[in-house]
């Protein structure tokens, strides 16, 4: 089991992962969008480079943007688990994963500390992610 400061920091974490659905579906937008206009907008005889290259790098960008998203929403889930009791201890959530196969068995458990700053790393991650998108649709726009 785990204290009440550490279910309340993973359930902090957890609704701050669930803030961050916007910005998954800003990132999906951005890409999807990215790659409509591509293919609405390629013309080899047209000397559009920039837009195309702008539009192309939105969409080359959306497979990281959605691992992260997909990442951040488990880490979201995780997290509220350890605070609500689901999952009792940190060991007992890395034996689950390991049995998953999605990492490999530890010896040692991770401290809570480490899990909250990777899973900001990811967020971090994340946002610069669709701000290169947003940075690559304004080339486009700006090429037009």
């Amino acid at each position: 089991m785990i204290d009440a400061l550490a279910r309340a920091r993973c359930a902090t974490m957890a609704r701050l992962l669930d803030a961050g659905r916007a910005l998954e579906a800003l990132g999906l937008a951005l890409g999807l969008l990215a790659i409509a206009a591509w293919l609405l907008l390629f013309d080899p005889a047209a000397d559009a480079t920039a837009e195309l290259v702008g539009l192309a790098l939105a969409a080359l960008a959306l497979p990281a943007e959605r691992y992260l998203a997909l990442r951040l929403r488990l880490d979201a889930g995780l997290f509220a688990d350890l605070a609500r009791g689901t999952i009792d201890t940190p060991q007992d959530l890395d034996d689950s994963l390991a049995a998953l196969g999605l990492r490999p068995p530890a010896a040692i458990t991770r401290p809570l500390d480490e899990r909250l700053a990777g899973a900001l790393r990811l967020v971090a991650w994340h946002r610069r992610i669709v701000v290169f998108q947003a940075v690559a649709w304004i080339i486009a726009l700006l090429a037009r």
